[in-house]
């Protein structure tokens, strides 16, 4: 009896101080990039080959190498992080701290903004937009 008392002891010392441990870590960001392999124009005989059976190979359980990137897969991937970047900035509303900021000083924590691109006091763009443009950054620009 004294024994289950210990095991549920320690199990609720440890539950509450990895909780207070999980809340004290700052958040952090995790980043992930799609690289796709450079295409070569003219693939030899072996590669095309590879390219025709390399399906079959697979279900084989045989990699025969050679076979091309999946663009499809690879533009989905592209969009998603799109998505993902510009849903973030517009949820942090950072998009003065992205575009328009360009040093920091440490000794006043401040950050110094480019006043040909944001005023900070007035809280406005002061940029030249490009042409047909506003002078507010697009999704694309951020």
């Amino acid at each position: 009896m004294r024994g289950k008392w210990i095991i549920i002891g320690f199990t609720a010392i440890f539950s509450v101080a990895s909780v207070f441990y999980a809340l004290s870590l700052p958040n952090m960001y995790k980043s992930t990039a799609v690289l796709a392999p450079a295409e070569s124009a003219g693939g030899g005989g072996l590669g095309k080959l590879a390219g025709q059976f390399g399906g079959l190979a697979s279900l084989a359980g045989i990699n025969l190498g050679g076979g091309g990137s999946n663009k499809t897969a690879e533009a989905l991937e592209i969009l998603q992080s799109w998505a993902f970047i510009e849903e973030f900035i517009q949820e942090q509303n950072i998009a003065t701290q992205v575009f328009a900021v360009k040093d920091w000083n440490p000794e006043t924590d401040e950050l110094i903004y480019d006043t040909e691109i944001y005023d900070p006091q007035t809280q406005t763009w002061t940029r030249e937009p490009p042409k047909g443009k506003q002078a507010e950054p697009s999704s694309w620009e951020l």
